[in-house]
């Protein structure tokens, strides 16, 4: 079984829209701190621009999990 992990960030731009950022395979020390501090940070050094739109707020994020189990049905 293959266990997958991945945490997806929303931010709110300039126009009010969203915009969705996800990190695959984080480190296992990740948590809702150390989460909020990296976020704050994108926003606050204007990391991203999306089609000339910055990122102005944080809204969530979640930790992600995910496991698939693969059968081979071929005899």
């Amino acid at each position: 079984m293959e266990k997958r992990k991945m945490i997806a960030m929303r931010f709110k731009k300039e126009d009010g829209k969203t915009f969705n950022l996800s990190v695959r395979n984080p480190g296992s020390g990740v948590n809702e701190e150390s989460i909020k501090k990296v976020m704050d940070m994108v926003v606050e050094k204007n990391v991203f621009r999306i089609k000339g739109q910055g990122l102005v707020k944080t809204i969530d994020a979640k930790i992600v999990e995910t496991s698939t189990e693969t059968y081979d049905l071929v005899l």
